[in-house]
């Protein structure tokens, strides 16, 4: 079709040469005729052509047998408000097979034409290991098709990094592992260290907060060894404190260790979506225009899902978000599902950071759990449904000027980190350090004023020595302050 209709000049000369085959097959009266895309020729639009009125003419009382394929998103868009079409044609929803016909399909189909084309034995471990693969894993492409995709692949990354020819389990998991970029084969030693030391790993990155980081620790051990349910996300959890005091970091550090990258986010200041029409910029409406969020999820299915500010947004959206933590999945605006299994997912919050601080003030060493939801409940800032929907409620507390010691520390060896490049690197003093956890805090931005801080005295000062040739490989830049 697509080459037919674009061979004609015009909508008529186009719905003649149509109709005359449509004539034909008539006449021949033992034709099945398949047309695929079949909504692409019964719309209008770019690259669409509106020839309803061709197949109604024909169809009326001639016989012919046609089938018109179209997916569940361009039938909701083009055809399903089309009365005259809906009495023409029977609509048939081919549903996706269960993994059983999807096993049967590879063994009987798939398999035996992989082994001769590339001269290798798939054992039956790879076939069952491809479907959970697949089943988990693969997101945007339906039952038999993912699976088939990648045992294909599998097989031809397997003969070309192993030089074997007997593909197995491990075999598969290693190359989703490598496409996705994420981890999927058994444990190993040097891991499972890391998951054992990971509170250390993370306290690397985030000053205090002991009860916010051993609670993503505990969530993250427990979906690595797929412990937790795997039709929800891997984790979800609601952040709630002052600004500066650590939020972002411990997500970007959850992104870095799980995903390997901290660019694995997905960030989204839902202040922005404070109305109700913002539910049509996340999840796209139904004239076509996508989601903002729906389409960074199905384009990104392994990534850390961070909402900043949730307090701030539309009460509904609420509701939308927690089918991603309950069910897994969120629908578009024309009822797709965009599986969210492979998703970290942190909202954040500043709506009990004064209740924070006046317990912190009280005395109490730590808020506990509890009383921080009932006083989120109790202003009616979150509902019970939405708070029981995470996996975990977690507490930051304001840092000590102990702790800004220790965040002014960090940020300096993160500068000399970006600096070993150029062979050289800054001194730090306890006098340096001190400067910084005094000017670089905040009462209303926490330590997010330090980073200016050290861009503006110790960034700055790097500079001019660098642009004015004064320092050499291997030094150590003292920084001077004017206080």
């Amino acid at each position: 079709m697509h080459t037919l209709v674009g061979e004609t000049p015009n909508l008529i000369t186009a719905k003649k040469k149509v109709t005359e085959i449509l004539e034909e097959a008539v006449w021949a009266g033992n034709i099945i005729l398949v047309i695929d895309e079949f909504d692409k020729y019964i719309s209008d639009g770019n690259g669409r052509i509106d020839l309803t009125d061709v197949f109604e003419e024909i169809l009326k009382g001639s016989g012919l047998q046609i089938l018109g394929i179209v997916t569940d998103d361009n039938y909701h868009r083009f055809i399903q408000e089309n009365k005259n079409l809906n009495v023409l044609f029977e609509k048939v929803v081919i549903e996706k097979p269960d993994n059983h016909a999807v096993l049967e399909t590879l063994e009987m189909t798939v398999v035996p034409v992989l082994e001769v084309e590339n001269e290798v034995t798939i054992t039956y471990q790879a076939l069952l290991e491809t479907i959970k693969d697949a089943d988990l894993y693969i997101t945007k492409t339906p039952f038999p098709e993912k699976a088939i995709d990648l045992l294909d692949e599998a097989v031809i990354f397997t003969k070309n990094h192993f030089k074997i020819n007997v593909i197995t389990a491990y075999h598969i998991d290693t190359f989703l592992e490598e496409k996705a970029k994420v981890p999927i084969k058994e444990i190993g030693i040097l891991e499972k260290e890391k998951l054992i030391h990971l509170e250390e790993f993370l306290h690397k990155r985030i000053v205090n907060q002991k009860e916010a980081i051993s609670t993503v620790a505990e969530t993250l051990r427990r979906g690595r060894l797929n412990i937790s349910d795997r039709k929800k996300p891997l984790g979800s959890f609601l952040f709630i404190g002052p600004t500066g005091v650590g939020k972002t970091e411990t997500a970007k550090a959850l992104s870095e260790f799980y995903f390997g990258s901290e660019e694995k986010i997905i960030r989204f200041d839902m202040s922005e979506y404070q109305e109700e029409f913002g539910i049509g910029r996340l999840i796209g409406r139904s004239d076509g225009t996508p989601g903002e969020l729906t389409d960074k999820i199905n384009d990104n299915p392994f990534s850390l899902l961070l909402l900043d500010e949730i307090e701030k947004t539309d009460k509904k959206i609420l509701n939308i978000l927690m089918t991603i933590m309950d069910e897994g999945y969120i629908a578009d605006a024309n009822g797709n599902r965009i599986i969210c299994n492979n998703l970290f997912v942190i909202a954040t919050s500043n709506a009990g950071a004064e209740f924070i601080r006046e317990e912190i003030m009280k005395g109490s060493k730590e808020v506990l759990k509890e009383k921080l939801i009932d006083h989120i409940l109790r202003k009616g800032i979150f509902s019970p449904e939405f708070i029981n929907r995470f996996d975990e409620v977690v507490a930051f507390t304001p840092l000590s000027e102990g702790h800004l010691r220790e965040v002014a520390r960090l940020q300096l060896e993160k500068l000399n980190k970006r600096l070993e490049g150029k062979e050289i690197s800054v001194n730090i003093s306890n006098n340096l350090i001190k400067y910084l956890a005094v000017h670089g805090y905040d009462p209303v931005f926490g330590a997010r004023a330090m980073q200016r801080v050290i861009a503006n005295t110790v960034e700055t000062q790097v500079a001019h020595r660098l642009l004015e040739g004064k320092v050499e490989k291997g030094e150590k830049i003292e920084i001077t302050i004017n206080d």
